[in-house]
């Protein structure tokens, strides 16, 4: 049961970093 708790945190993380990036990747074609 842990171990499904552990990887949803980290596919969670990875998900924000990722939208980090496209958000960033965004803005400078808008510029």
């Amino acid at each position: 049961m842990g171990m499904t708790r552990r990887i949803r945190r980290r596919l969670t993380l990875m998900l924000r970093h990722m939208w980090k990036a496209w958000m960033m990747r965004m803005m400078m074609k808008m510029r």
